[in-house]
C-alpha cells in the first residue's frame, strides 16, 4: 500500500541574484511507535551579490532541512520503501527558491492478532531469560532428611536455588504452582539452608 505527503517549502537565500542548480534527496528517518519521522534536505548553488565570492564567480552553496512526520493509528504496519517524486522548484526574486515535492510512502499492514502474539511470546521470553538469571535449578535424588518426609523415596524432586523470595513467587505463577502450598512443604526442610527449596509440582516440566 501507499500513501503520500505533499510538501512545500521555501528556502530564503540572501543577496541572491540567480539559482544555478537544486537537488533534493532523503535523509535518514525513524519509524517508532507507528509514527514515521524523517527529513528532506533542499540545496544547491547560487549566484549571489556577496562580494567575498568574487572568486568563485559569485556562487555560493546553500541547504535547507525540511521535516515531515506522517502518524499511522489503525493498524501496526511495517515500512517498506520511501520515495521523493514530483520535485519541482522556482525562483523567488532576490528572495531564495519556492519547492514542491511529494514523500511517497510504501508500507504493509500487520496482522493485529499475530503481532499480538509476536509480543506474546517476546515478553514470555524475557520472563523467561530474567528467571534463569537469578535461579538455578538442579535434579537431586532425594536427601536423608527428605526421605524421612515423603512417601515416595523414588522420586526425583526439584532443587530450586534463588536469590529473593519474590523470585519463587514468580516461578511458582509461571508454572501455576500453590505457592503457600510450597512454603508449608519446606517448613519440614528447614535445615537444608536459606536460598533453597525443594518444589515435587514441577516434575512435570521440562527445563
Amino acid at each position: 500500500m501507499n500513501i503520500q505527503i505533499d510538501g512545500n517549502a521555501f528556502t530564503k537565500i540572501d543577496k541572491m541574484t540567480g539559482i544555478s542548480n537544486v537537488e533534493i534527496e532523503l535523509l535518514d528517518y525513524k519509524f517508532e511507535n507507528n509514527v514515521l519521522k524523517g527529513d528532506v534536505r533542499i540545496y544547491g548553488e547560487y549566484y549571489s551579490s556577496d562580494d567575498s565570492y568574487e572568486e568563485s564567480n559569485g556562487l555560493n552553496n546553500f541547504e535547507n532541512i525540511i521535516p515531515y512526520e506522517m502518524c499511522f493509528t489503525k493498524n501496526k504496519v511495517n515500512i517498506d520503501k520511501i520515495d521523493l517524486n514530483n520535485f519541482e522548484y522556482y525562483e523567488v526574486a532576490g528572495r531564495g527558491i519556492e519547492a514542491s515535492f511529494i514523500i511517497d510512502v510504501s508500507y504493509d499492514d500487520v496482522n493485529y492478532d499475530n503481532f499480538l502474539e509476536e509480543e506474546k511470546m517476546k515478553i514470555t521470553e524475557q520472563v523467561d531469560k530474567m528467571l534463569e538469571s537469578k535461579l538455578s535449578f538442579k535434579e537431586e535424588n532425594v536427601l536423608e532428611e527428605v526421605k524421612r518426609n515423603t512417601n515416595d523415596v523414588k522420586s526425583t524432586l526439584k532443587v530450586v536455588y534463588y536469590q529473593e523470595n519474590d523470585d519463587v513467587a514468580n516461578l511458582c505463577k509461571k508454572y501455576k504452582c500453590d505457592y503457600h502450598k510450597i512454603l508449608n512443604d519446606n517448613q519440614k526442610y528447614t535445615s537444608l539452608g536459606n536460598h533453597r527449596i525443594i518444589i515435587s509440582e514441577l516434575n512435570g516440566h521440562n527445563w
